[in-house]
């Protein structure tokens, strides 16, 4: 159980990350971007109640699969 929250807790830092850096690739401004991304995916953990859609959550429980 325990490790489907480090697998959504990964993505989600490479989805911030990777993002971060499309951002600061269009600013010119390399690793700044990434270093932010990992800022904001820090962040947000905090909103996952709010943003993180509900069979993901369960899925995270181990309540229930994903279909």
């Amino acid at each position: 159980m325990g490790y489907r929250v480090v697998v959504f807790l990964t993505c989600w830092i490479a989805l911030w990350i990777g993002a971060g850096a499309a951002v600061g690739s269009l600013f010119g401004t390399m690793m700044t971007g990434e270093v932010w991304g990992f800022v904001a995916a820090l962040l947000t953990t905090f909103l996952w109640p709010w943003i993180v859609p509900e069979p993901i959550d369960n899925w995270m429980d181990g309540s229930n699969t994903l279909r």
